[in-house]
């Protein structure tokens, strides 16, 4: 073999190592190429003999040559393979533009600044937020304090919440500063609310209509009620009137309880405030005494001014006192009363005639409960509770 010949090959494997080490380099510059160099130098220098041989001999001998070329050869394949395998594990390995390729692809806006503010790393889309709201690529973090911790709109109308937080615990002395695309989530919650808003709305419309429609069943109620009133007086007197005339005194007792318990619910028309029946009780000649808890529901407040003046009557004609105390107490959701007179004690048992039985029956159809003590003293307690949507409703 010639000398040109091994001199030409010897020349391509330090171009194949020369490559290698270059490409390798690129890619990974704390790689260690000590040993790469040295061979490269080698190489050099067998390159240098055999072009200094051959300005003096002008042939190598043929064994020699041989050798030499083998080796050269032997370089140029090792040399080939190491820039295969090296490409294969670049393209595994993430390198510092691959990475910054990804962060400016991410759909949210991210900076790196140390901790005096220096911007270290910037993706493409907080670029373009910082300089459509400061006018310029901002160099320091401090040139974003205008808009960073609050949310501002792109031209776009899209808009993005801006956050600062430390990460010392993962890199010594770095702040990140992200924004996030809160459209989506911005537009939802407007929704949500004006949805709500109009569910409100809605509600107050249905609690309106119902409370008119309770009007109007209680006023239906009522007309029907006067109407059986009124035929049950008619009824009755006429019966009475022919009792007179049979003179049928058994019968004519059992028509005037009628009459009572039927007079029981004339007097469901009469005031229902403390005032009122303090006026009603005083023409009576009955002082009432009424503490301030009087309850705010109009049917409870019925209930109790019914209750009060049947005592007031009963205070008069059977206890002969002249004054009569009610005390309310507001416990949770119940009302208690407590009704009392300065009267004579009652001799035996009260006997709950036509006034007090119709009494009785309203306050437990309104889910209530009535008691009465004739010793030591009268008194009259009831326990009526408040009304709410998914209870009763006082018929």
């Amino acid at each position: 073999m010639g000398m040109m010949t091994a001199a030409g090959i010897l020349y391509a494997a330090m171009l194949f190592e020369l490559a290698y080490m270059l490409y390798s380099l690129s890619y990974n510059r704390n790689k260690k190429m000590i040993a790469e160099a040295f061979l490269f130098a080698v190489l050099l220098m067998l390159l240098s003999y055999l072009t200094a041989s051959a300005g003096k001999a002008g042939v190598l001998p043929e064994k020699t040559a041989a050798i030499t070329a083998f080796a050269a050869v032997i370089g140029i394949v090792r040399a080939a393979v190491l820039i295969v395998l090296e490409h294969g594990r670049n393209k595994e390995r993430l390198s510092g533009y691959s990475l910054k390729q990804a962060v400016d692809n991410m759909d949210m806006g991210i900076l790196f600044a140390e901790k005096n503010g220096r911007i270290i790393l910037m993706n493409r889309a907080m670029e373009n937020l910082a300089s459509e709201k400061t006018g310029r690529i901002p160099q320091s973090v401090n040139e974003l304090a205008g808009i960073a911790g609050g949310i501002i709109t792109d031209k776009s109308g899209h808009k993005w919440k801006f956050m600062t937080e430390s990460i010392e615990e993962t890199v010594k002395g770095c702040s990140r500063t992200v924004a996030l695309n809160v459209t989506e989530q911005i537009e939802y919650n407007e929704r949500i609310e004006a949805e709500n808003s109009a569910l409100k709305q809605t509600n107050e419309k249905l609690k309106a209509m119902y409370e008119q429609l309770a009007d109007r069943i209680r006023e239906e109620e009522t007309l029907k009620l006067r109407i059986r009133i009124h035929n049950d007086m008619g009824c009755s007197l006429i019966y009475l009137r022919e009792l007179l005339e049979k003179g049928d005194l058994y019968g004519m007792d059992s028509q005037l309880d009628i009459l009572k318990d039927v007079l029981s619910y004339l007097k469901q028309e009469k005031a229902d405030d403390p005032e009122s029946l303090k006026e009603h009780a005083k023409e009576l000649g009955v002082k009432l005494l009424i503490n301030d808890s009087w309850p705010e529901d109009k049917e409870l407040r019925a209930l109790v001014s019914d209750a009060v003046m049947e005592c007031v009557t009963n205070c008069v004609k059977h206890a002969g006192g002249d004054q009569l105390r009610v005390g309310i107490e507001h416990e949770g959701e119940k009302y208690r009363i407590r009704i009392s007179n300065n009267g004579k004690v009652p001799e035996a048992g009260i006997r709950e005639g036509g006034g007090l039985g119709a009494l009785r029956r309203r306050i437990e159809d309104c889910g209530g409960s009535m008691v009465i003590r004739s010793l030591p003293a009268f008194e009259m307690e009831i326990i009526l509770e408040e009304k709410t949507d998914d209870k009763y409703s006082c018929g």
